[in-house]
């Protein structure tokens, strides 16, 4: 499969953002790509109140992006403030040609930059499968928490998006390769850069092997589209080489003695 990084400068008007996605998509026609991978909150900044960026599946500007995903050919997957019914969610979104193919709501929410007081949690983490591939995506904060990864154990590909800042640029890249390392699977990790309100965006999109191997990494403050291919057949000899994924189950086991 092949997939496209794309880290930019994510603008706080929608139809900028939607211009240099639709540049870049432009791009990728020909090339073969399967999937091309956004930042989180790709058409907008994260600003202060979400609520103000708000947006309905149905609106005028998914269907360019379904536009953008046909002229390539694949699909494209990034995250928005979606408004549907009564509630708001921080939604990950994979659009193809024909429309919204799958959508996961962010399970764990930023309380520390009060992401909880403009959406509600999701409830489940899902997957979707593109050629073949079992693919979860997974929204910036949520790379903290690796028990939410380990629910999809046995994917192919998990795929986090963010906006994540500069000061814990190590984080970023430690935990995604550690995800790759635990899951046995490639992780891909889509930032964005630039600077917001004096907060500077680490940039450094990445793709981990497996193994934790890097096959891919972006700069740390450049807008950069890069691609590559990931193949099945290495992962799958990997897990019957190393099969530790067999052996990853929850076991609490209680070691002590009344009294003792």
């Amino acid at each position: 499969m092949k997939v496209a990084l794309f880290q930019y400068d994510v603008l706080t008007d929608p139809k900028q953002n939607l211009l240099k996605i639709q540049e870049y998509a432009a791009s990728l026609k020909g090339k073969g790509v399967d999937l091309l991978v956004l930042p989180e909150l790709c058409l907008s900044a994260y600003i202060p109140d979400l609520s103000t960026i708000t947006f309905h599946e149905n609106d005028e500007i998914f269907r360019s992006l379904m536009e953008c995903a046909k002229e390539f050919g694949g699909y494209i997957l990034g995250s928005f403030i979606i408004q549907d019914g009564h509630t708001r969610h921080n939604r990950a979104l994979y659009i193809g040609a024909d429309g919204i193919v799958a959508r996961r709501d962010k399970q764990r929410l930023f309380t520390y930059w009060e992401e909880h007081n403009h959406v509600l949690p999701g409830l489940y983490t899902d997957s979707v499968e593109v050629h073949s591939w079992k693919i979860s995506p997974f929204i910036c904060y949520e790379l903290r928490f690796p028990e939410l990864f380990r629910a999809v154990k046995g994917n192919h590909l998990m795929i986090v998006i963010a906006q994540w800042p500069s000061s814990r640029k190590d984080h970023w890249l430690t935990l995604l390769k550690a995800r790759a390392i635990e899951n046995q699977c490639y992780v891909i990790g889509v930032n964005r850069v630039g600077v917001f309100k004096e907060r500077e965006y680490a940039g450094n999109s990445v793709l981990y092997g497996p193994k934790g191997e890097t096959i891919l990494q972006l700069d740390g403050h450049l807008e950069e589209l890069q691609m590559a291919t990931i193949e099945m057949e290495p992962l799958e000899k990997y897990r019957e080489e190393f099969p530790a994924l067999r052996d990853a189950e929850l076991v609490i086991v209680e070691s002590f003695k009344e009294g003792g």
